[in-house]
């Protein structure tokens, strides 16, 4: 069963951050209309997991297979900072007032969301102290990365200070462009009854307490397990009962 969880975690991980890469590349694709913009942005998140994997190596030398396996999670934080310096830098064109209006910002936001996965170093947990570990030093590699080496990647004219193309206009503009104060009541109202049909359906919320669900069993797995356990007794669980009494006997 430990050999199944591990290659099926290895598998998952491989596809999932696939399919994360995948789908934000091609957002990326449409929303900046640049072949190379979406590799330059993947690097400071290249940039932080390896990182984070080095300093992991320095401190403890070892890391969880789960921690590693939850690399899209940090994926999807970690590349906000390359976009929040590209995008700003479509509008305003100069690398130096892009430096000026996000420097503050995105280091104060990275602190926060850091200080979040480092929580997680406080749990019991060996795995979930693994993955804020993981987490928390990708982020760190990742605002580095975005504020230090990632303008000097910005496709700048050096003679005129300004960016080398044109932003068109795509529907995500046009999107982030639509104005909800001119329908706040409706808006409102809609939250609002959103609001309770969300609460009432929370309350209705189980919680699985069989934890053996959290392994990884194939179908192979599980008929070799009925099979063993016809022609032995190693499924058979002791059970202990305890009492009190006046003496020993």
């Amino acid at each position: 069963m430990s050999v199944g969880n591990a290659s099926q975690l290895k598998k998952d991980t491989m596809l999932t951050l696939t399919l994360a890469i995948i789908i934000i590349v091609l957002f990326i694709s449409i929303y900046f209309k640049k072949k190379y913009v979406s590799f330059i942005i993947l690097l400071p998140v290249l940039f932080g997991a390896a990182f984070s994997l080095a300093i992991i190596y320095l401190i403890k030398g070892s890391v969880s297979t789960i921690a590693i396996g939850s690399g899209s999670v940090v994926l999807g934080i970690a590349i906000n900072y390359s976009l929040h310096v590209f995008s700003h830098f479509r509008h305003k064109g100069n690398v130096k007032t892009v430096l000026e209006d996000l420097s503050s910002p995105m280091t104060l936001g990275s602190f926060t969301t850091v200080g979040a996965f480092l929580g997680l170093l406080f749990v019991k947990s060996d795995t979930l102290r693994d993955f804020g570990l993981f987490s928390a030093l990708c982020l760190v590699g990742a605002i580095i990365f975005s504020l230090i080496v990632l303008p000097h990647m910005l496709g700048e004219d050096k003679s005129t200070g300004k960016e080398t193309f044109t932003p068109q206009e795509t529907f995500i503009d046009r999107i982030s462009e639509y104005r909800m104060k001119r329908h706040t009541g409706p808006f409102r109202f809609f939250y609002f009854i959103l609001t309770i049909f969300f609460y009432h359906l929370s309350q209705k919320v189980g919680f699985d307490s069989d934890m053996m669900k959290l392994n990884y069993e194939s179908a192979k797995t599980k008929t070799a397990e009925q099979n063993l356990n016809k022609i032995s007794d190693i499924s058979v669980k002791s059970m202990y009962l305890v009492s009190t009494g006046k003496n020993p006997g």
